[in-house]
């Protein structure tokens, strides 16, 4: 994950029983920077044969919501969900890995168009939800995300030495409207059901590693889970292209429905 400075909300927050405190209402300048250990409990490492693949968001005991393009190939097996992980090579004492039971991808997804780009994983073993590990809520159905959203995750911060990072990284990113990011890309390319975040001067941005994984939001009473990081312009923090996720409102009723059925 690339680094940046911005004006990030740090909003205090419970995500699922039991409740995880985290700090108090106040804004704040901040750059991209490795993360509290514990501060990101609804995190996790999608890992396939034993490497970090993509990241992903804990909505549930039994479920976690990734990009479906990071798990559209390879069998079930293949996959292992590691939460509570704050470092990818060092034991944290924290971590919980479990196997994919299932990969339900959107019945929509569009490979080729990146379309829909939002999967859910189904564990075989229910998560132990603690202090370290934990659910992010969802938002209601179309609620349309302003302001502010913070990304996390294990993707590369320096694209010369196309390393992932070893340590869970943060970054703030502004959100974009779906006509000013039109303005950036091909309008084609962007539908309703996408969210679009990061600066017009580039440089900093999540990249490499973070597909999948969490973009939170803070206009609504509790943060919540507001994107899912999909695809960007060839080159991490390219200017005047912003980083694109699937937009989880447009998806809650489905999320909810599939979750149901588990």
């Amino acid at each position: 994950m690339e680094y940046l400075f911005i004006f990030i909300a740090c909003i205090a927050t419970s995500y699922g029983a039991p409740p995880v405190s985290v700090s108090s209402p106040k804004i704040l300048v901040v750059g991209g920077q490795p993360a509290l250990k514990n501060e990101f409990p609804y995190q996790i490492s999608l890992q396939r044969n034993g490497r970090h693949i993509c990241g992903g968001a804990i909505i549930s005991e039994r479920a976690v919501l990734t990009a479906a393009h990071c798990v559209q190939l390879g069998e079930v097996q293949e996959f292992v969900v590691v939460a509570g992980d704050h470092s990818l090579i060092n034991d944290d004492g924290t971590e919980q890995r479990r196997n994919v039971s299932a990969k339900i991808l959107h019945p929509n997804y569009d490979a080729w168009t990146v379309f829909n780009d939002v999967a859910l994983l189904t564990l075989t073993t229910p998560l132990t939800l603690n202090g370290a590990v934990n659910a992010i809520i969802l938002p209601p159905e179309g609620h349309l995300a302003v302001g502010v959203g913070l990304a996390s995750g294990w993707g590369i911060s320096n694209q010369e030495e196309d390393k992932l990072s070893d340590i869970l990284q943060k970054v703030g990113v502004p959100l974009a409207t779906d006509e000013i990011c039109r303005e950036a890309y091909d309008p084609t390319d962007i539908l309703d059901s996408m969210l679009c975040a990061g600066f017009p001067s580039g440089e900093h941005d999540v990249c490499r590693g973070d597909a999948g994984g969490p973009l939170v939001c803070f206009d609504r009473p509790v943060p919540y889970l507001c994107g899912i990081f999909s695809w960007q312009h060839t080159n991490c923090g390219e200017p005047n292209f912003f980083s694109v996720y699937s937009e989880v409102s447009y998806f809650t009723q489905w999320i909810s429905s599939t979750i149901g059925q588990i």
